[in-house]
């Protein structure tokens, strides 16, 4: 993950996550490679897979993660977003997003839930 999408993650809210108050305050680079990167004397937590997927999903929330067309897709189906009309379509509660690589497609599935939520609250 490039330090561009760590930045968006975290502007969009996802957490970030201190390994000890010392090493962020003094920018110390003792940091390992996938807890944080520095960039310009700023710390970004990159997130793992899993981390990027749990963001994404609440309970009773449908996840995918394929291959396609040489593009990583990753989907959720919000089970909050679901209207009480039953005539409205299933699909209108899914969000899709694409990237490279997993944790790519992962991350900008994460900052349009983020959008979703938005709209939506």
């Amino acid at each position: 993950m490039n330090y561009e999408l760590a930045k968006k993650l975290k502007n969009h809210g996802y957490p970030q996550i201190l390994i000890d108050a010392q090493t962020y305050e003094g920018m110390q680079a003792s940091l390992r490679a996938d807890e944080a990167r520095l960039n310009n004397g700023e710390r970004i937590h990159i997130p793992t897979l899993e981390e990027l997927i749990d963001a994404c999903i609440e309970e009773d929330d449908k996840f995918w993660l394929y291959y396609s067309g040489g593009w990583w897709n990753a989907s959720v189906l919000k089970a909050k977003f679901k209207r009480d009309n039953p005539i409205e379509r299933m699909d209108s509660n899914k969000i899709d997003a694409k990237g490279k690589g997993r944790k790519e497609a992962v991350a900008n599935l994460f900052l349009k839930v983020k959008e979703v939520e938005l709209i939506n609250n």
